[in-house]
């Protein structure tokens, strides 16, 4: 029912905790010093009738945990600075790399707003523990390969040509990605396959030597 409804995603991690009320609830003109002068609606508000997608939800200071579960409970949102209450009907996502079971037990996170939010509960294994890296590394180069259709090729800005052949890797290479740790997930292969593509330039596939060093 929500999908056609606003997204508004709020990184928990990277607000400082000063700015996290108002960022989440918004505020009135003047509210604070270095608030917008006009006010801000604040992302609750922004995301009503639709989805709030909390990342890093395990970065969350207790304070804003405790306002935090009152919104969702009441579904109403008081902006700093203001009396006025105004509807904040939100479906939450949320999403963190901490354990949120050991934080509770020391004290670090509310126990009702975990029951609260605990529904559907999906982990996503890391890279190197999942069984589809060939899959993942396919799409990866495919994807590599359409932007390189439109990347400006000169300082002219004429097209690059695109490649003749798909790009692809060697056996080796993949046996490469394969036995890698990946503490880097996805990021660090995506990476890494950007890096050894530039490197291959028009080989007909990817190969070990291709691979960035610190993979080996």
């Amino acid at each position: 029912p929500r999908a056609g409804q606003p997204f508004v995603a709020v990184n928990c991690a990277s607000v400082p905790e000063s700015l996290m009320e108002a960022e989440l609830f918004g505020h009135e003109k003047g509210a604070f010093t270095g608030a917008r002068r006009k006010g801000s609606p604040g992302k609750i508000v922004q995301a009503h009738g639709g989805t709030l997608f909390l990342d890093e939800i395990g970065d969350m200071p207790l304070a804003m945990q405790a306002r935090l579960l009152r919104v969702l409970q009441e579904r109403t949102v008081v902006p700093l600075g203001s009396t006025r209450q105004i509807p904040g009907d939100v479906q939450v996502l949320c999403a963190t790399h901490r354990n949120l079971r050991e934080m509770m037990a020391r004290g670090l996170f509310r126990d009702d707003l975990y029951y609260r939010l605990n529904g559907l509960v999906v982990r996503l294994p890391a890279l190197r523990e999942r069984s589809d890296l060939p899959v993942i590394v396919q799409r990866l180069l495919q994807a590599l390969e359409r932007g390189s259709e439109s990347r400006p090729g000169n300082p002219e800005g004429r097209q690059r040509p695109a490649r003749t052949t798909p790009l692809r890797l060697s056996a080796r290479a993949m046996q490469c990605l394969l036995a890698h740790r990946w503490p880097g997930n996805l990021r660090q292969l995506s990476n890494a396959l950007r890096t050894a593509a530039l490197m291959a330039g028009d080989a007909e596939a990817i190969d070990i030597d291709h691979l960035p060093e610190d993979l080996f």
